[in-house]
């Protein structure tokens, strides 16, 4: 898989992290992404999916409604991000 794809979809659970916490629906998620088109975040879900640092749940409404979340392995994500967020705002200043 391309280096600079896996690169996307960490931003994507860079900015979607505390959304993903508390469960986001795709809706949700593609509210709050910025700068990613539709297409792009459903293959960084499917990636990080896959990659078992999300997990998927559907159900069976009308409209059918996808969510996700951060599994275990992506949790441990956290405290990495975080300093790197911290970082960066250090850096803005």
């Amino acid at each position: 898989m391309e280096s600079s794809c896996r690169t996307s979809c960490f931003e994507v659970v860079g900015n979607s992290l505390y959304a993903l916490l508390l469960a986001a629906s795709y809706r949700e998620l593609e509210r709050k992404v910025v700068g990613i088109t539709a297409t792009m975040l459903t293959k960084c879900l499917r990636e990080l999916e896959q990659d078992r640092f999300i997990t998927r749940a559907q159900y069976n409404t009308i409209p059918p409604t996808v969510e996700y979340s951060l599994a275990e392995r992506g949790k441990t994500l956290i405290p990495a991000l975080e300093s790197v967020y911290k970082w960066a705002e250090d850096q803005m200043k």
